[in-house]
């Protein structure tokens, strides 16, 4: 008569691990920072103000060697910079369009970024 050895399994747990609750935050910040994003874009491109950006720097990051252009603009008397990944071809010194938000200009982008165009309801 054949016996076959029976092995005692573990119960499994409902408790979450650690690997278990890292994995959950990483989506949700995800999430997060994707929705944030895209609601930003859809702001821009329905309300965003156009004015005119001078190149300030550009820099090469990443192992593929992505180039950032950031670039400086002014409105209600204060400077705000922000970057684009679109703009490879300005140099230092040259201006791009950008949108921005009125309530908040440190929220802005280039307008090839977004893929608009500056329109009569754009004027200020």
């Amino acid at each position: 008569m054949n016996k076959v050895k029976q092995t005692k399994s573990k119960p499994k747990s409902n408790k979450l691990t650690f690997r278990g609750i890292l994995v959950i935050v990483m989506i949700s910040f995800l999430i997060i920072e994707f929705g944030k994003n895209a609601y930003d874009n859809f702001i821009l491109k329905r309300y965003g103000i156009f004015t005119e950006a001078v190149v300030t720097k550009k820099k090469h990051v990443g192992a593929k060697g992505a180039i950032y252009t950031h670039y400086e603009f002014m409105t209600n008397g204060k400077h705000y910079q922000g970057f684009s990944v679109d703009d490879e071809n300005a140099e230092i010194g040259d201006t791009l369009e950008i949108v921005f938000i009125k309530s908040n200009p440190k929220i802005s982008k280039t307008s090839r970024f977004l893929g608009i165009k500056k329109t009569k309801k754009h004027f200020r």
